[in-house]
């Protein structure tokens, strides 16, 4: 198919094929093709959702009476004003002692401590500074 045009009496002044550009065609394909592929592999659903979260929600919990505001931001529905009430409660007030106390410090409706309540712990609390670490 790919003859040399040169040679061809009918072919002067026609441009000659560039090979440039079937190369540049042929990665446009094969970057097409690698596209579509990561779409599909993208569109199909996790095998287990529901027992990797399980998982991973029963490994980790935030002890409240420990945790700095990042920590406590980390949890669903505290943002950084949330958690700085909890931290602001555990100063004047001492450790948090159930999902009451935490309900009170974080200003939180029931639904939204109960939502809480599977990811925390409600801990001793934190060492005072220059105090070892029990």
């Amino acid at each position: 198919m790919c003859a040399n045009l040169t040679s061809d009496p009918s072919a002067q002044g026609r441009p000659r094929p560039d090979r440039g550009r079937r190369v540049e065609w042929s990665l446009l394909l094969v970057l097409a093709v690698l596209i579509a592929a990561g779409a599909a592999i993208l569109a199909q659903p996790d095998p287990a959702p529901s027992v990797v979260h399980a998982a991973a929600r029963a490994a980790w919990k935030v002890d409240v009476n420990a945790a700095a505001e990042a920590e406590l931001r980390l949890l669903p529905g505290l943002g950084p004003r949330r958690a700085a009430q909890i931290l602001e409660w555990r100063r004047d007030h001492g450790p948090l002692k159930d999902i009451q106390d935490l309900r009170a410090a974080a200003k939180l409706t029931p639904a939204a401590a109960e939502a809480l309540a599977p990811l925390i712990e409600f801990g001793a609390g934190t060492a005072k500074a220059g105090a070892p670490a029990p």
